[in-house]
């Protein structure tokens, strides 16, 4: 790593492990760090003592604003907890499941929208609750993707911060989708079978397909999902990666939880999936993901990987 805060950053975004001590001035680095890279909550809860009062204080602000949102969306997603226990075929993921089940405290995990995943049949239904709700369809007046994307975006006129996402897939793009599919069926097969695996993938693949890698926090969701993972569900998740065609992006992501964690099970589990990483592999490194978007060479690296995902067939 180029940049000693990069250290005091990665020592720090781990919700598991203890707060380090740094200087002031590391602190203040650490904050605009995290901030960039989504695990601000993490490392306010471990130095927020060494900041200043009025950076304190602004932190405070802006948490009590999160907190909020959070609710709103929570009181929404057991809105279609409801429907789904009166079988919509619809299951929330990301945001507020992982800070409930992956995260020892679930104020290290905020959310700013609720994702949604669901089976074409659900997505009327959803609409109708959504729109009772206040709230409005995305859709651009020109070159609209929404369709193809298979993501609706749902956003409230009066609550212009938050944002209800509605996806068929959590594979966006359909050059992506003719190997990889994350759709509703796919997760409830998963969950049907591990929970906490089903929960671990869905983290992988919104990481490394829905996004490039591009911030810590979702290398951290990969963290906090693989320490839920049981004795089974090592056996099981080689096999699953190849079924759902996300070995790469699976063996990509425990490497560098390995190497930037030390979490030892994690690179031994990313060996067994792949045993000799190729060098397009290894384009995104602990150095790229940190270094992304300041570093124009990181930004060129994690393109260079997503152009040869589209490339990899299918196993």
């Amino acid at each position: 790593m180029r940049r000693a805060g990069d250290k005091v950053l990665i020592a720090l975004a781990d919700p598991e492990r203890p707060a380090i001590e740094v200087t002031p001035a590391q602190a203040l680095q650490s904050v605009d760090d995290a901030r960039a890279h989504g695990v601000l909550p993490i490392i306010v809860r471990k130095i927020g003592p060494l900041l200043p009062d009025s950076m304190r204080a602004e932190l405070q602000r802006e948490a009590g604003e999160r907190i909020g949102l959070m609710l709103h969306l929570r009181t929404i997603g057991a809105k279609v907890a409801d429907r789904v226990a009166g079988g919509l075929q619809a299951v929330v993921v990301k945001g507020p499941d992982l800070a409930d089940n992956a995260y020892r405290l679930r104020g290290d995990r905020t959310f700013g929208d609720l994702d949604i995943l669901a089976a074409p049949e659900a997505h009327a239904a959803l609409a109708e609750l959504l729109g009772g709700l206040g709230y409005q369809l995305y859709l651009r007046p020109r070159l609209d993707h929404t369709e193809s994307n298979q993501e609706q975006k749902w956003f409230h006129p009066g609550i212009p911060s938050v944002l209800v996402e509605v996806h068929g897939n959590l594979v966006h793009y359909q050059a992506l989708r003719r190997r990889v599919s994350f759709g509703y069926a796919e997760v409830r097969r998963g969950g049907a079978q591990s929970p906490a695996l089903a929960r671990f993938f869905t983290c992988v693949i919104h990481a490394t397909l829905g996004h490039k890698l591009h911030e810590l926090r979702l290398l951290v969701d990969v963290l906090q999902t693989f320490r839920q993972l049981d004795d089974a569900d090592f056996t099981a998740l080689p096999g699953m990666a190849r079924e759902l065609g996300v070995s790469l992006e699976t063996a990509l992501c425990l490497r560098l939880v390995g190497a930037l964690f030390t979490i030892e099970p994690a690179a031994e589990m990313a060996l067994r999936i792949e045993n000799k990483p190729s060098v397009f592999t290894r384009l995104i490194d602990g150095e790229s993901l940190l270094e992304f978007p300041r570093s124009g060479v990181a930004v060129v690296r994690h393109h260079l990987f997503r152009a040869y995902q589209y490339l990899v067939p299918r196993r």
